[in-house]
């Protein structure tokens, strides 16, 4: 059709023309006519009326590369040369840009080139890769030069770099990577997330924390040291984390919460709208004191909720339902802020227990055994083992009390299962001391508790919370 419009010398008509394809929905082939009538015009032939009415019927058309070309064109007619040029300059920047044909990319070098030969040498100087002649604004020519030079033979500087940080930034946007079918905890450390802090000859023993996938809800629990690096390097999404649970004020337990609240800023500065389903932040008492500050500053995306041990069951998302339990454990002279965690998971016919950083202690014995008739299904406990102690040792070897007051080590981690009686244990916050020992901890427990499964869970394994009699 554009062939044999070409030859057609009533511009009137091919303006009907293009408003007949426009009333179609055919858009391109309105942009094609347009196009066709500045191709066999110029500024000496076309009236100002006439362009007018082509940038008319331009701007009725869906906003594409093709159109905004012609539209540059159109407005290098009308004697807007500084917006044409402006225009394209936008154009060749555009994230879109990369993704058309060679044909349209090769189209608006070509239209930049008439137009800038015509009616700016220097910019014409710059896209050949030349220094302009007219050196007064130095700034402004240095960054051209950077951004457009040699845009005409190759590809500038600062479009390789743009190139460069948007194939970054579309890495980073992977969407949601878990499903509503999913639930497991994953273990996104190797060793007591302490340990990083401490010198050692082993450069793998990053700490971290874990997420749990509850159905879609991602829920990241205590972000220690390396736990965003160790979360994406296992192919997670910020897009994943639906809730932060913090569990007491140590940085091996909250060292990445900053970071984290960085980039849900940066998701949710996207929209700027205050959302409709914020990111859960549980937290003890003193973490939301000390990040007081961040956390007001991101009240738009994120609702905090602060947890103690006292705290009523609550209903995270779906009919799964969290607990707070007791911990024993110096945080800076006290010993009471931090908790532990138990979730009740009905779709999996389980519920999962973390016991967080504690020492065995009467109070803990007694939740423990209150929980245990209370939570519904198989129980998973997730111990925070630490290590081991003389202090633990048969009475007749150490004369000790029996339990180290900061830990659970062994001795109060047999505590913890014979008042849980759990179906599972996966054991974790492991000293990286027990490396050589650890799996016969596992096969030791399995064997004198008889319990279905007793496993170290190292880093980045993914353990399902259906569990099956």
């Amino acid at each position: 059709m554009i062939d044999g419009l070409i030859n057609n010398p009533d511009v009137g008509q091919l303006l009907e023309w293009a408003k007949s394809y426009i009333k179609d929905g055919k858009s391109t082939e309105a942009i094609g006519v347009i196009e066709t009538i500045i191709d066999k015009g110029g500024s000496e032939v076309i009236a100002k009326n006439i362009i007018n009415n082509m940038i008319s019927l331009l701007e009725k058309c869906p906003e594409s590369t093709y159109r905004d070309i012609v539209c540059a064109r159109a407005f290098s007619l009308k004697g807007e040369q500084n917006r044409a040029l402006g225009l394209l300059a936008s154009l060749y920047y555009n994230a879109q840009f990369n993704k058309e044909s060679d044909a349209l990319q090769e189209k608006l070098i070509a239209a930049f080139l008439y137009i800038s030969k015509r009616y700016d040498t220097d910019w014409y100087r710059i896209l050949n890769d030349k220094c302009p002649r007219n050196l007064k604004d130095r700034s402004n020519i240095l960054l051209k030069r950077f951004y457009f030079g040699g845009a005409a033979v190759d590809t500038p500087c600062g479009k390789k770099v743009v190139n460069v940080l948007r194939e970054f930034s579309e890495s980073q946007r992977i969407g949601k990577t878990i499903t509503a079918n999913d639930y497991y905890i994953k273990f996104l450390k190797i060793f007591s997330s302490a340990t990083p802090i401490m010198k050692s000859k082993r450069i793998h023993a990053v700490g971290g924390g874990y997420f749990l996938a509850l159905g879609g809800y991602g829920c990241v629990i205590d972000p220690g040291h390396h736990f965003l690096d160790n979360f994406f390097d296992k192919n997670h999404s910020i897009d994943d984390v639906s809730a932060i649970i913090v569990t007491h004020f140590h940085d091996d337990h909250y060292a990445d919460l900053p970071s984290l609240m960085s980039l849900l800023f940066r998701r949710w500065g996207k929209t700027k709208t205050i959302s409709e389903s914020k990111i859960s932040l549980f937290c003890d008492q003193v973490t939301r004191k000390r990040f007081k500050d961040l956390i007001d500053f991101s009240r738009n995306y994120i609702e905090c909720v602060e947890l103690d041990k006292h705290l009523e069951p609550i209903v995270i998302t779906q009919d799964i339902i969290l607990h707070t339990l007791p911990t024993s454990h110096n945080v800076f002279g006290r010993r009471d802020t931090g908790v532990g965690l138990a979730f009740e998971i009905p779709e999996c016919g389980s519920s999962l227990v973390i016991t967080g950083d504690t020492a065995w202690t009467s109070e803990l014995e007694r939740a423990y055994f209150s929980l245990k008739n209370r939570l519904a299904g198989n129980i998973i406990l997730v111990p925070h083992i630490s290590s081991i102690s003389e202090k633990e040792m048969p009475l007749y070897i150490a004369n000790s009390k029996g339990f180290h007051d900061n830990h659970l080590c062994l001795h109060g981690l047999c505590k913890a299962i014979e008042a849980l009686e759990p179906h599972t244990v996966l054991l974790s916050e492991v000293g990286e001391e027990l490396e050589s020992v650890i799996d016969r901890i596992a096969r030791l427990i399995k064997e004198v508790y008889e319990v279905n499964d007793c496993r170290w869970c190292r880093m980045g394994e993914e353990y399902p919370l259906l569990t099956q009699i």
